[in-house]
Order: C-alpha cells, then structure tokens, then sequence
C-alpha cells in the first residue's frame, strides 16, 4: 500500500487557466461579452433616464401648482379693487377720489366716500389709456357697481376687474376666440374677501 497522496492542484490550475486564456483569446468570445456588457449599460441608463424624466416631471407638476397657487393669492389679493377707463386724469389723489365717488354714485346711489379705501392710476396702456383703480371697503358696495356697471352704458366710462397678468391673459384669450364683449370675467365673492377667487372668461 502506498502513502497517503500528496494535495497538488497545480496541474489542474494550470489545466483552467490555459482553457481560460484560450476563451478569452477567442474573438466570438470577446464580441458576446462586450455585447453583454453594452446592453447592461444601456438597459442601466436608460433606467436612470426614465427615473430622472419621472422626477423632472414631478418637480415641473409641482412649481405649475405653485405657480397656480400664487396668481390664485395676488388675485384674491386684487378683489376688492376695480378698474375705471375713460375717466380723465385729474391733478391729484383727492380729485381722483372725488371722481371715482362721482361715478360710482351713479351705478349706486348709496355710495359715499368712506365706502372707497384709496384709489391710485393704473400704469399707461400701449392705447394710452390710464386707468384710475378703486379700493372698495365692502365687498357688498364693491359687487353692486360691477354687476351694474351697465348703467353706465353709452357713457365713455368703463368698469373692469382688476386682473392679474395671467388672468387679464386668459380673458384677451376668450375675446379673440368668442369676441370682445361676449367673454367676460366674474370673481365670486361672498362673506368677504376671504374666499377663493373663480376667475374664469365665459361666453355669453
């Protein structure tokens, strides 16, 4: 009987890594596993891709509400005032004033001074027009000159909500679609200035 047998795996090492080289040597070889590795790279980044497009979306979706959100308060903000076009630039604030009573008392006979906050000109239009914009202290005496404002009909006075630009955009929108004068906007208000404004350009 022979000795115990000696642990040598030199030979079968060898025996591998000459199969290996031989394999990795081969052309065909190299081509599949450069495929391979191309199509995990491909499949990797496109997965990524698709994640960051998903968060771009979701971060452009959320400034948009934002955005919304924002012109939603500074409208809100701008309800209790109104524009008046076709009244004439006076010397100062309290002639101004003076005029705006003036004119209101004809939509509202009940309108007094302290009914009005301030008002203030508005900037100049490319038509030249400067609007004199009113601050009303009660959303009832603000409500009951716009709704009647067509009292001052075949005058050269005209009475319009105070727009922010994204609003005032959306109502220039209406009226080239439908026709200046057939789309207005009408902000609900009730109980105060407090509740969400719905600015929306309708078709009569």
């Amino acid at each position: 009987m022979g000795g115990p047998r000696k642990n040598d795996n030199s030979d079968i090492a060898e025996s591998v890594k000459a199969v290996c080289e031989k394999i990795l040597s081969a052309d065909e070889f190299l081509d599949k596993l450069v495929n391979a590795i191309v199509r995990k790279l491909e499949n990797t980044w496109k997965q990524e891709k698709q994640e960051c497009q998903a968060k771009v979306d979701l971060l452009h979706s959320e400034l948009c509400e934002a955005k919304n959100k924002i012109v939603d308060l500074e409208q809100q903000h701008r309800l209790p005032f109104l524009r008046f076009y076709g009244l004439p630039l006076s010397e100062d604030d309290s002639s101004d004033l003076q005029e705006a009573v003036k004119v209101c008392k004809k939509i509202h006979s009940l309108v007094v001074e302290l009914d009005i906050d301030y008002v203030y000109r508005g900037r100049k239009s490319k038509k030249g027009e400067q609007p004199l914009i009113v601050k009303f202290a009660r959303s009832k005496i603000r409500n009951a000159i716009f709704y009647n404002k067509s009292k001052l009909k075949g005058s050269l006075i005209v009475v319009k909500e105070d727009l922010v630009p994204a609003k005032y955009k959306l109502l220039l929108e209406a009226e080239n679609e439908f026709g200046r004068g057939r789309a207005w906007t009408n902000d609900l208000i009730t109980n105060g200035w407090n509740v969400e404004a719905r600015n929306t350009a309708r078709m009569r």
